[in-house]
C-alpha cells in the first residue's frame, strides 16, 4: 500500500465518520420529535377523555306544527338581541314604533324581553 493509498483511506474514513456523527444528530432530533409529538397526543387523548361526548338527541319523526303566534313567539325567544344595550333597533325619531312592534300587533304575540 502506497503513501497515497493509504491517504485516500485516511480520508475516506474521516468522511465516513463525519456522516455517521451528522446522522446520529438527526436521528436525536428526530427521536425528540417523535417524543414531543408522543406526548402532545397523549395530552389530547386525556382531554377527550375528560369531557364527555355530547349527547345526542333524536329528531321528532313527525314535523311539529306551530301556529303563526307559537312561530312568532319563538323566533322572539331566540333573537331576542343584547339585553345589555339599549334597544336602537325597531324605533325610529319619528315615534314610528318599527317594524317589530307592527308584526307584534299583526299576529298578536308580545316580545319577550
Amino acid at each position: 500500500m502506497t503513501g497515497r493509498d493509504h491517504r485516500t483511506m485516511q480520508e475516506e474514513i474521516f468522511r465516513a465518520e463525519a456522516r455517521l456523527a451528522k446522522l446520529d444528530e438527526e436521528r436525536d432530533r428526530a427521536s425528540k420529535h417523535l417524543l414531543e409529538l408522543k406526548a402532545r397526543l397523549s395530552s389530547i387523548q386525556k382531554n377527550k377523555s375528560q369531557h364527555p361526548p355530547m349527547r345526542q338527541t333524536s329528531l321528532p319523526s313527525e314535523p311539529v306544527r306551530l301556529s303563526s303566534k307559537q312561530k312568532l313567539a319563538l323566533f322572539m325567544d331566540l333573537f331576542r338581541g343584547r339585553t345589555d344595550e339599549p334597544q336602537a333597533l325597531g324605533q325610529h325619531q319619528e315615534g314610528d314604533q318599527g317594524i317589530l312592534a307592527r308584526l307584534q300587533q299583526r299576529v298578536g304575540a308580545r316580545c319577550v324581553r
